[in-house]
């Protein structure tokens, strides 16, 4: 199917944002090239949010290019769909990976190659984070979603990192406001889960160590069984060394994981350039063999019954599972007559969201969403997918051997489509966004319908300057109706003002010097005193507690020490001795 200068091959998934293709590129003497073509859906591409948050996608990646950040190469537009032609990688995500490894093994990835893996994945991150404009200033980017999903595995042993679709960076069309939350809750750092608007490359940093940590141990850090509970575990921050959840991690290595996950992030490492060298030191000296050929070997190894039938079979048939290639046009984002894609209406008719296609790998480029997995029974026969990751800039797919020409398949034959769930859901105030279980389905008020599965799910609302709020559903045939109050948001700072009697001393508090009295400086909302100081010449020192739950007035008395008595010289002795 002819998509502008592209050829779309097959269909790999779809998501609530967008859809993936495997597309080929061709030009003289016989040139070709496979890469992978994401596409906004339609009816997104009339939101000037989401294709705002598109083009921002684009531009940024684009600016990249470093052997450890998967590439962007082209952003246009087919009969008004947004598109990006991006980079074939031919891997596994981390995530993936260490299902793989447990499946198989009975343990994860060993920890030397993990240590390689972040490393490598540290690097590219760090590259962003110090990237310069076109001004040669710099674009201030952090990636704000880095987890196992966004980290890719080549069976060459290349690390690229992916989805800078909701990276924060200067000269972004959209801002994130502040109190809103951008990526995976789970991965978050505990400033970016405040809503801080001055995030940096250390917050990446933080994410990092999530990431390093749940591979060690084979467990989750801080997801919990909520979004809220999730949110409140990072910002509580408590973190084990994980040599003591799992004994086959050094002891040596917890000063590291612990150093990338400290709540203040003044004492964690600085940049990625730093945790990369403390992980290559680290190798160093414990002598672990862990370079791009191990890994290399060790993907091929654990990859190798899907390899080989991946050269049996050829590039395109592997992946298309047998499906039908594409063929008539392309029409409106949508291809004819090929299986329908996921579809949503317009804002005055119900929406619908074919739940059923939203694959494995998520495609869409989700605030705030975790990975869901699709129902077990519902997997199409695509399921031989490397990966599809649309929101991530990048498909991770299997190929060894470049089968460019498909072979006939029997036409495939699609599931009868499920009953519908009705959801019809208001807010007060109205505006906020919807996701069901990480799927954006638009703003309040909304009418939208669902797969009925018969299963539970999640509806989640933001609205900025208000409480994130969750709410379990079932999805059942029929209209349902929900009616949801949203709750100021609590700020995450407090405003403290100091003043003194006499006014004028010099201010400590926390470890800050905030200058003379009267003086106002914010701090983080928290239940932990924390100590002010309070010093002016010709007065005692002073100092007082105050716990900064809220804002407040600390008003410190000082008082001047007491006069020494004049010593009486000794001739007065002597008179009164009669001397």
């Amino acid at each position: 199917m002819d998509f502008g200068r592209y050829q779309l091959l097959t269909r790999l998934a779809a998501g609530g944002m967008g859809e993936v293709y495997l597309a080929r590129q061709q030009g003289l003497e016989g040139f070709e090239k496979l890469l992978v073509i994401k596409t906004l859906l339609p009816h997104l591409s009339e939101d000037e949010d989401f294709a705002r948050m598109f083009l921002d996608e684009a531009r940024i990646s684009a600016r990249l290019n470093h052997p450890n950040i998967a590439q962007i190469y082209d952003l246009g537009t087919v009969e008004q769909t947004y598109f990006l032609a991006m980079e074939f990688v031919h891997g596994e995500d981390l995530r993936r990976v260490q299902k793989s490894a447990w499946t198989r093994d009975k343990q994860p990835l060993p920890v030397p190659l993990l240590c390689r893996v972040i490393a490598e994945a540290a690097a590219g991150l760090h590259y962003a984070h110090q990237a310069l404009g076109p001004d040669n200033k710099p674009l201030g980017i952090v990636h704000r979603d880095v987890s196992p999903q966004n980290i890719l595995l080549t069976f060459e042993g290349g690390v690229k990192v992916i989805d800078f679709g909701v990276a924060k960076a200067a000269g972004r069309a959209t801002t994130t406001r502040t109190g809103t939350l951008k990526g995976k809750y789970s991965y978050m750092s505990p400033e970016q889960v405040a809503g801080r608007a001055d995030l940096d490359g250390r917050s990446d940093v933080f994410g990092l160590g999530v990431v390093l940590w749940e591979a060690l141990t084979n467990q989750r850090l801080f997801k919990g069984d909520s979004d809220v509970e999730t949110l409140a575990a990072v910002g509580a921050c408590e973190v084990r060394p994980p040599s003591e959840v799992a004994p086959r991690v050094p002891k040596d290595l917890d000063a590291i994981v612990l150093r990338a996950l400290t709540k203040n992030r003044e004492e964690r490492y600085a940049s990625g350039a730093a945790l990369r060298l403390a992980l290559e030191d680290w190798l160093v000296q414990s002598r672990s063999p862990a370079t791009g050929a191990h890994l290399a070997s060790y993907m091929q190894d654990l990859y190798t019954p899907r390899l080989a039938k991946e050269r049996e079979l050829g590039l395109i048939e592997a992946l298309s599972g047998g499906a039908p290639a594409l063929g008539g046009g392309f029409v409106g984002g949508r291809n004819t007559p090929s299986s329908p894609s996921l579809r949503l209406a317009g804002a005055s008719k119900p929406q619908v969201v074919a739940r059923s296609q939203v694959g494995p790998a998520a495609l869409a480029t989700v605030e705030g969403a975790e990975e869901r997995t699709e129902p077990e029974g519902r997997r199409r026969s695509r399921t031989r997918l490397v990966a599809a990751l649309a929101g991530a800039g990048v498909l991770v797919v299997a190929a060894l051997g470049f089968a460019l020409r498909p072979k006939p398949a029997p036409e495939a034959t699609l599931p009868a489509p499920l009953p519908q769930a009705q959801l019809v859901v208001a807010t007060e105030p109205p505006g906020a966004a919807v996701h069901l279980d990480g799927v954006p389905l638009g703003k309040t008020p909304l009418n939208v319908h669902v797969d009925a599965t018969g299963k539970p799910a999640t509806l989640t609302f933001t609205l900025d300057g208000h409480a994130l709020t969750s709410r379990p559903i079932e999805l059942v045939a029929g209209p349902q109706r929900f009616e949801v109050r949203l709750e100021a948001a609590t700020p995450a700072e407090v405003k403290l003002r100091f003043e003194s009697e006499p006014p004028g001393a010099s201010v400590t508090a926390a470890g800050r010097a905030l200058g003379r009295a009267p003086v106002e400086a914010s701090f983080p909302r928290s239940t932990t005193p924390l100590a002010a100081q309070f010093s002016l010449d010709g007065y005692r020192p002073a100092s007082q507690t105050v716990v900064p739950s809220a804002d407040a007035v600390v008003r410190q008395p000082l008082s001047k020490p007491p006069r020494e008595r004049a010593k009486k010289p000794d001739h007065f002795l002597d008179i009164k001795l009669g001397r």
